[in-house]
């Protein structure tokens, strides 16, 4: 009597077997691969959505109105920090005074509220990976890194002064992303 051969000694169906996984491991990869691409490019889609904001919604008009403010007194400002830079406290308390009077203007507080606050949106979008870190990067930090050296100052005193440590949190933030390597 003949006895039959199992069919795992059967050459072809190891074969096909191999196929088989090796179709699995290359269409889950390729799945996975199509989803975090799909993810990458909703981040990405979310963060020009806050590029459009900022262009489009008045936010970058109440930031260049802020800056221009700011380059105005400029000159000013770092002749105080040269004049008296012997007596810190002196030097900073004038700094700040100069750096209020820019932001005392007429609408000066509400511009002010609304890029802290377009700032602190974008940053918690970054921070929960709903918008692309490195898009942020290059189409906001720039900005947030001019206006954070302009009325830097101005937030660290509101923090000082009032116990919130939250405040102006955003715009540090922004101002401290760096791109990062990421396969999506």
């Amino acid at each position: 009597m003949k006895s039959e051969t199992p069919r795992s000694d059967d050459p072809l169906g190891r074969i096909l077997g191999y196929c088989v996984a090796l179709v699995a491991i290359l269409g889950i990869s390729a799945g996975l691969y199509g989803y975090y691409s799909g993810e990458h490019s909703k981040r990405v889609q979310n963060t020009f959505e806050f590029f459009k904001e900022f262009r489009t919604e008045g936010v970058l008009g109440k930031y260049q109105a802020l800056i221009d403010r700011y380059n105005e007194k400029a000159d000013f400002i770092k002749n105080l920090m040269v004049q008296h830079r012997e007596n810190v406290q002196e030097r900073d308390r004038l700094v700040l005074e100069s750096i209020q009077a820019l932001i005392a203007k007429a609408d000066g507080l509400e511009e002010f509220s609304a890029v802290l606050l377009f700032f602190d949106q974008l940053a918690a979008c970054v921070e929960n990976s709903l918008c692309d870190n490195n898009s942020a990067v290059a189409l906001f930090n720039l900005p947030a890194r001019e206006f954070a050296s302009a009325y830097g100052p101005y937030i660290v005193s509101i923090r000082d002064r009032y116990k919130n440590t939250e405040y102006g949190t955003g715009l540090f933030k922004t101002r401290a992303l760096a791109t990062r390597w990421s396969l999506f």
